[in-house]
């Protein structure tokens, strides 16, 4: 059976009540759900999904964000298929709703989403083969969060991997966050080095680029 991978660390405040509606969503599959955590301060998605492939041996996993619903779970599903009968990289939908804090707190209350095509993100609900990740992983000198998708869909490409989206709307809740933070707030304060580092993955047009970028990082080398 599929796992769910989930980077999760509660903040007791919105960001859990934001992912009470995603879990209830989740646990319509049935699938196994496996939450994880970097480990120390700040939390760092990219060591978090490194952990959460480390925790299950699946040759495809769903990497689903605790702030991300889908419109219609049976997207997910088609996914799911389609990475197992060989697409490397699929993700559950095609076209995104980047909710408001207004418009989220609705949603908690039991309105319905508004529909739009806003940009969307490299993550997102999507299926993965495992072969994918062992081909590189996250490169944990992102910290916090920021960019690591971006990256990491970069180097899969290279890697010559290509990506599948299936139709279908996702939405992405909105909680506090740049706009409402405080200044020195520890999950963006690396995010220029964040920036810099992703700009340098996107500068790799080789194999062999890509193995110096991974050979400086803390993770396992690259291996592709």
């Amino acid at each position: 059976m599929t796992a769910i991978l989930v980077p999760w660390r509660t903040d007791h405040g919105p960001r859990a009540a934001i992912y009470r509606r995603v879990r209830a969503q989740m646990e319509e599959l049935g699938w196994p759900i496996i939450e994880a955590d970097s480990g120390g301060q700040p939390f760092s998605i990219a060591a978090t999904w490194n952990r959460a492939f480390e925790a299950c041996d699946d040759d495809v996993v769903v990497q689903w964000g605790a702030d991300f619903l889908l419109e219609d779970v049976n997207t997910l599903r088609i996914a799911v298929r389609l990475a197992e009968a060989g697409r490397p990289y699929v993700y559950a939908f095609d076209r995104v709703t980047k909710l408001s804090l207004g418009e989220t707190t609705l949603l908690l209350r039991g309105r319905r989403a508004p529909r739009r095509d806003d940009k969307p993100p490299f993550g997102g609900v999507r299926a993965v083969r495992r072969e994918v990740w062992e081909a590189g992983r996250y490169d944990e000198r992102f910290v916090g969060w920021g960019h690591e998708d971006r990256a990491f869909v970069h180097a899969m490409r290279i890697n010559g991997y290509d990506r599948t989206r299936v139709p279908g709307q996702m939405i992405l809740l909105r909680h506090p966050g740049r706009a409402h933070a405080k200044r020195g707030d520890a999950y963006y304060a690396n995010e220029a080095a964040n920036l810099a580092l992703m700009r340098r993955y996107e500068a790799a047009r080789t194999r062999a680029a890509l193995e110096v970028l991974h050979s400086e990082s803390t993770v396992a080398p690259f291996v592709g």
